[in-house]
């Protein structure tokens, strides 16, 4: 739950924030906390979110939640200085999935280990985050640009007695 900056061995142990209904399962709130980042973490234990509960387990021992927090989460949140990610359930069903969900797609071709290993080893962190604070500035720019148009439409429309 904390960005790769950050050191295991500056993280203060988890503890419990409290409890509440989340997506309608009841859940038990953990607050991590290091020197730079606080997140939050909501476990449920509930008999029908088991087969999820395993996919979290690593999650939670990575939480240092080992020995109490187990369970499937159902929010996620992870806030420092300069990164912030939120996660929640609204909303669980138990469907069955169709199989063709689960087909391997068309063209699709496994990427060999030492490809990935050279990716990881050149990825390059704040070239991402420069690019996605880029769109941010972007997206905030048109958002902006279509309330001054509804503001000048309202506007006109006052001031005309239309």
């Amino acid at each position: 739950l904390f960005p790769d900056d950050h050191s295991i061995k500056d993280r203060k142990s988890a503890a419990k924030s409290g409890k509440k209904k989340i997506a309608g399962f009841e859940a038990q709130g953990y607050e991590i906390k290091d020197g730079k980042a606080k997140s939050e973490i909501w476990l449920s234990n509930d008999e029908k979110l088991s087969p999820a509960s395993k996919f979290y387990a690593q999650l939670a021992k990575n939480c240092d939640l080992s020995n109490e927090g187990e369970g499937t989460a159902l929010k996620i949140r992870i806030k420092d200085q300069n990164y912030s990610y939120e996660s929640e359930a609204k909303e669980v069903k138990f469907d069955k999935n169709p199989p063709e969900k689960f087909e391997i797609p068309a063209g699709y071709k496994k990427i060999p280990n030492s490809a990935w290993q050279s990716y990881r080893e050149n990825f390059d962190k704040e070239t991402l985050i420069n690019a996605v604070k880029e769109r941010m500035k972007e997206a905030a720019k048109e958002a902006a640009a279509e309330q001054g148009k509804e503001v000048l439409k309202k506007g006109l429309k006052g001031a005309l007695g239309l």
